[in-house]
């Protein structure tokens, strides 16, 4: 009886110490995991939440990455108005996205290399701009003013069955020339301005910006003549325009004013501006007023309306789109289009000059 009543004790004695030891090894162990689970679910929740805020996205749409990991030389940060969002894509996705929406697929090649090369100047123009005015460091597109971007999707959408063909000619076109920009005499990027259609004539920085820039003259681009809506019209009510004319000088017009509309415009057809009876307004505002797609065009008028005729499309300024197609089908290269429409510039890849 002694004996099994001591052997029990030992038993007892040896659980107690198994059970001890076990407390000891496995407590620490399941204090330390739950607190990492806990510190990566508290990163987690701040990076989750520090992107939402900040709604950075790349490459491909919603797919959101760390600024740790963009290499800041080959990515694009811009602001795309549209969507309110802050998108980080390669140099190559941005030029071609922008490329898609401004300029039509079916144009030739060297058309689409001179455009990519003028995107291109355009955007180190206004990253220098941004840097030297602490706007902030993004690039904004979609907002009415500046270049459009084409996301993916709006690609397939707008190409349907032939997204993967042009798809691959527009990223031909911007891999032939993605690192070349153009540079005026003192080897800053230029301010690139571009347009669909001139008048046959494009119009100069001191026409539209009221600042003269020497690359940015008045040059000859016939070939926008041969454009599909090279000349559209506008036909607008008189009474109409009567009273949206009162509203917007706030006075009241007599019928022999209106009828007494002149312009006055340069041989281009810019119209510099409307002289109403003894009022005057600046072309640019009338444009604005009655939503005129060129700021060239003529004010004609019949019995009960009045006839506005516009020639060409966009603000006239810079490389014509279907004037340097035209050049294209030519046999005009990319270079030769970009000379002819950025006169006094020099064309550049990298440091080195072409």
């Amino acid at each position: 009886m002694f004996f099994v009543k001591t052997n029990f004790n030992f038993f007892k004695k040896i659980i107690s110490l198994v059970f001890v030891f076990f407390l000891m090894a496995v407590v620490p162990l399941i204090s330390f995991l739950s607190i990492f689970i806990l510190k990566k679910q508290l990163n987690y929740n701040y990076l989750s939440k520090n992107h939402k805020d900040k709604k950075e996205y790349c490459c491909e749409e919603n797919e959101i990455i760390e600024e740790a990991t963009i290499d800041k030389e080959n990515i694009c940060s811009i602001y795309d108005k549209k969507t309110n969002k802050i998108i980080k894509v390669d140099k190559s996705t941005f030029l071609q996205s922008i490329l898609a929406a401004e300029m039509p697929a079916n144009y030739e090649k060297e058309a689409l290399k001179a455009l990519v090369v003028a995107i291109n100047s355009y955007y180190h123009y206004k990253l220098k701009e941004l840097k030297n005015s602490n706007k902030g460091k993004n690039f904004t597109v979609n907002d009415g003013s500046t270049l459009y971007y084409m996301s993916e999707g709006e690609k397939r959408n707008r190409w349907g069955t032939n997204y993967e063909k042009y798809r691959d000619k527009f990223k031909n076109a911007v891999e032939e020339v993605n690192n070349e920009i153009l540079l005026d005499k003192e080897k800053n990027p230029i301010l690139a301005m571009f347009h669909a259609t001139s008048s046959g004539t494009t119009n100069s920085a001191a026409d539209v910006l009221g600042r003269n820039i020497p690359y940015l003259e008045r040059i000859d681009s016939q070939g926008d003549m041969f454009a599909p809506n090279y000349i559209r019209t506008i036909e607008i009510d008189k009474k109409f325009f009567k009273n949206k004319l009162e509203k917007y000088l706030k006075i009241k017009l007599k019928e022999n004013e209106i009828k007494q509309i002149k312009t006055s415009s340069a041989e281009n057809k810019f119209v510099k501006y409307v002289q109403i009876g003894k009022n005057k307004i600046e072309g640019k505002k009338f444009q604005i007023l009655f939503a005129i797609p060129s700021p060239n065009y003529e004010i004609l008028q019949e019995t009960n309306k009045i006839i506005i005729k516009i020639y060409g499309n966009g603000h006239g300024v810079g490389l014509s789109q279907n004037g340097a197609n035209y050049l294209a089908k030519q046999k005009m290269n990319y270079e030769k289009i970009l000379q002819y429409y950025y006169p006094n510039t020099t064309l550049v890849r990298n440091s080195g000059k072409r």
